[in-house]
């Protein structure tokens, strides 16, 4: 299993995560990005890995649990 995190301070919602794995990573009410879970299953981890490498900001990090 890995964790996920997101630097909400950070994020400008490009929403380029999502597109890689909307499993993990959606958008609130007013279309900020969230994370939808933390403890990611290893199924998702490449999806995951994805996501953090096209982030425009480089705001999403994945360590091993």
């Amino acid at each position: 299993m890995v964790v996920v995190k997101l630097d909400k301070e950070l994020c400008c919602s490009y929403q380029s995560c999502m597109s890689e794995c909307p499993e993990v990573f959606g958008t609130d009410d007013i279309g900020v990005v969230r994370l939808l879970m933390t403890e990611i299953p290893e199924n998702y981890r490449e999806k995951v890995e994805l996501a953090a490498s096209v982030c425009p900001q480089g705001v999403i990090t994945i360590e091993r649990a």
